[in-house]
């Protein structure tokens, strides 16, 4: 069961108070079905990936966005980091989780840790485009967010930035240690640059980006 709600260390903590409604549901999903494993008399292994970016997100999610907007010269990075993992080593991962998983484990799916700006510098490298680096306080970012979701209400779209976001992410460090996946299920995982290169390879194909976005990505090959 895949819940992938964002946690810190090494997947025995909770995010206890998040406030982006998306976590808060992931955080309501599992207890709930940790409480059914529990009055069932079912085994439940769970796996939580972190940021998963590649090939094949047709949608466009949150999580690619990020991305696609770096790859059309509209990304910005912030103080802070993530974890990112290869959508197809997250599909090895579950496999491994259903067939070796120990009943009741509680498994972190990720690859490498990484600075946001660090990220957005390796995007930079596949578009030939800077990403802007937003260095603002978080008060000011949180003002920021409050503009962009008044200017959604007005227009009807989603605000790019959001509150919430803002105080769930800005200026964290979501930074795993993935060993318990490596050493119990195997996990191997690939560079973060090739997930870049065949992410923005793939969004070049499907005609999210054009294809002179991802230019480079050859020579990054």
């Amino acid at each position: 069961v895949n819940f992938g709600i964002r946690l810190s260390g090494t997947g025995d903590d909770w995010f206890e108070a998040p406030h982006v409604p998306y976590y808060k549901n992931k955080l309501a999903q599992e207890r709930e079905a940790v409480r059914l494993a529990g009055e069932l008399g079912v085994e439940l292994v769970r796996v939580l990936p972190t940021l998963v970016l590649g090939p094949g997100d047709h949608r466009v999610t949150p999580s690619s966005r990020v991305l696609v907007d770096g790859l059309l010269g509209k990304g910005v990075t912030f103080e802070g980091g993530t974890n990112v993992i290869d959508v197809r080593d997250v599909a090895l991962g579950m496999v491994a989780a259903a067939t070796r998983g120990r009943s009741g484990g509680r498994y972190i799916l990720g690859g490498d840790n990484v600075l946001i700006r660090d990220l957005g510098a390796a995007i930079t490298k596949l578009s030939g485009k800077p990403m802007k680096h937003v260095a603002l306080p978080a008060w000011a970012m949180s003002m920021l967010a409050a503009t962009m979701e008044l200017s959604a209400a007005v227009t009807g779209g989603a605000p790019p930035l959001t509150r919430a976001i803002v105080r769930d992410l800005y200026g964290k460090y979501a930074w795993y240690d993935v060993s318990r996946a490596r050493t119990e299920l195997g996990l191997v995982t690939r560079p973060l640059a090739e997930t870049l290169r065949d992410a923005a390879a793939f969004f070049a194909a499907i005609g999210v980006v054009p294809r002179s976005s991802s230019a480079t990505t050859e020579e990054a090959a």
